[in-house]
């Protein structure tokens, strides 16, 4: 056997990406939509919960104030304005901007889902100023 008579090696071709059915192709845009569709609405929520990672920051903020002897009955004055503005960005307007006494805390027991402010130390709200609101 002498090298003139051997052939090259052949390769085969190469594997195509493209699906081969119309069924993988509805497969991948039907992922890639649910894909955009759960980005968008996580992207909404993000949005929608801007006020809540405020808030806590804000109470975080307050809770570092405590501690300290000086600082803390200006903490303690910020906290019923806070929880006001929380309401009011996640509550309609018209319901929670008039609230005040009883029926306040009333609405804090509701969207709290215990009565935490009315039979706790949350009766002490009302009483407290609230500035800025």
């Amino acid at each position: 056997m002498n090298l003139q008579t051997l052939n090259d090696i052949v390769l085969p071709d190469s594997v195509s990406w493209m699906p081969q059915t119309v069924g993988w192709v509805v497969v991948a845009v039907g992922i890639t939509l649910l894909s955009i569709r759960w980005a968008w609405a996580r992207y909404h929520r993000w949005l929608r919960d801007r006020y809540r990672r405020e808030g806590l920051a804000l109470l975080d903020r307050i809770r570092g104030e405590l501690p300290d002897p000086t600082r803390r009955p200006g903490a303690l004055r910020s906290l019923p304005g806070l929880l006001k503005r929380i309401a009011l960005s996640g509550a309609p307007r018209t319901d929670v901007a008039a609230l005040s006494g009883s029926e306040w805390l009333k609405f804090l027991d509701a969207t709290y889902g215990a009565p935490a402010f009315s039979g706790g130390a949350g009766r002490l709200l009302p009483s407290s100023p609230t500035p800025g609101c």
